[in-house]
């Protein structure tokens, strides 16, 4: 009779376990809307919409999921997204390059992670590879 009952123990706890675990993995922002610390990424067919058509900064990070140091800028893009998320005249986005081959041959991506600045649909700034947080926070500010 104890046999049952401590598999069933056993079963709850595992289940209890990985219940948090789903639930801490995934956004659970209430609003319906994107959280404002998630950096949007953007179709290919948004990119004319989104950024060469748009007033004000945008930000786009071009990457690669395979990419190892698009995975060491991905921390410091969504920082930024943080830190621009209640500002109306900056945008950020991540396009990614194996889905969105036309327009990386567009704009020259060569090498990845390229993050190209855009103000009011034109480029300003290019920074290729990892950087600090500050030279992407400057070249912001520089656009604006």
């Amino acid at each position: 009779m104890k046999t049952p009952v401590l598999i069933l123990v056993i079963a709850l706890f595992v289940f209890s376990i990985a219940v948090a675990v789903i639930y801490f993995a995934t956004d659970n922002d209430s609003s319906g809307g994107p959280s404002p610390s998630k950096v949007l990424h953007l179709a290919p067919s948004e990119f004319e919409s989104k950024v060469l058509a748009a007033e004000g900064v945008v930000l786009v990070d071009f990457y690669a999921d395979w990419c190892k140091p698009c995975e060491m800028l991905a921390p410091t893009i969504t920082e930024l997204q943080k830190m621009y998320s209640s500002s109306p005249d900056v945008a950020i986005y991540k396009l990614d390059t194996d889905k969105a081959r036309s327009i990386a041959m567009e704009y020259g991506i060569r090498n990845i992670p390229c993050v190209i600045v855009f103000k009011n649909g034109s480029e300003t700034e290019r920074l290729v590879g990892v950087r600090p947080e500050q030279d992407y926070r400057q070249a912001i500010e520089n656009a604006r």
